[in-house]
């Protein structure tokens, strides 16, 4: 298994350079007065519920964050404490928050803990996106340039850049630039530069370059890709930087899977590659590992898989 192929007829998400990856974002503020943690926006984590008078939920965490921890109640006078408030929801690609702890009663015994909230899911690409991707893809296969992309690897980049919240007002603004003037050139390195849209496309790209990587994942990714290219395998040799790229985006476009691909990151450490027979390098006795990730994967989103 190599990363950046797409299961079924074309292999599991083929990345080009360009087409790949996590936002950090500050905490939500505590509330005064015990009410809820207000939900982050975007990259936000929610906020935790004041520790005052009563057991404050924690607030739903935005895109990629965490719900906020469940604040406690220690005003009750009571022989019971109070209960800790329940933790808030996970935003997009995010964990649950925590529940509240126990809080000790004025004079008895400690509470209960509050419910955690519950996590998050896997950015799924807005059709408009997807659409504007694929027209996007027509015309660069069209453009035939020497290092342009396939029509099956710029759909399989569509796949990932698509799945990249933090640009998706970039991406739509190329996509709609390309779809009132789709006119292109090669440029000197051979890649597809459209011509009318120049401010757009690398605004878009660059967006997608910064914001995917995650850069937990950095050291693995470079790793595992500096032994997958060295394999020299027909498709992954030579392709070192957009190995680490689609590497490295796993944890923002498929965070439900991100500890099943930590797992084969892992394992391949130090292990033997060898070229399977689709032409992807793959570490040698890590089938289990890429078969849950795989099934992850599969699980997420079918339609890649098909």
């Amino acid at each position: 298994m190599a990363p950046g192929k797409k299961l079924g007829s074309r292999g599991l998400l083929v990345a080009t350079a360009f087409a790949v990856l996590a936002c950090g974002g500050k905490s939500g503020s505590s509330d005064d007065d015990s009410s809820d943690g207000a939900g982050g926006s975007s990259t936000s984590s929610g906020g935790s519920g004041d520790a005052g008078g009563g057991p404050g939920a924690g607030g739903s965490g935005g895109t990629n964050a965490s719900g906020g921890a469940g604040g406690t109640d220690p005003s009750s006078t009571s022989s019971a404490g109070g209960s800790g408030g329940a933790g808030g929801s996970g935003g997009t690609n995010a964990s649950a928050g925590t529940g509240g702890t126990e809080a000790a009663g004025g004079s008895g015994t400690t509470s209960t803990t509050g419910a955690a909230g519950a996590g998050g899911t896997d950015p799924v690409p807005p059709p408009e996106l997807v659409e504007g991707c694929q027209e996007t893809c027509d015309a660069e296969v069209a453009a035939g340039c020497p290092s342009g992309p396939t029509a099956s690897s710029c759909a399989d980049g569509c796949d990932l850049t698509t799945r990249v919240p933090a640009c998706a007002d970039e991406l739509a603004e190329l996509f709609d630039c390309v779809g009132d003037n789709d006119t292109t050139s090669c440029s000197n390195e051979g890649e597809v530069v459209f011509d009318e849209c120049v401010t757009e496309q690398f605004e878009a790209y660059a967006c997608v370059i910064q914001e995917a990587p995650d850069p937990e994942l950095e050291d693995p990714c470079e790793d595992y890709c500096n032994a997958a290219v060295d394999t020299m395998c027909a498709n992954d040799a030579g392709d070192l930087a957009g190995c680490v790229l689609y590497c490295q985006s796993i944890g923002t476009t498929f965070p439900s899977c991100r500890a099943d691909w930590e797992a084969v990151l892992e394992c391949g450490d130090g292990a033997e590659f060898e070229c399977n027979a689709s032409g992807d390098a793959e570490p040698v006795g890590c089938g289990a590992e890429s078969l849950f990730f795989f099934a992850c994967i599969c699980e997420s989103d079918p339609t890649l898989c098909d």
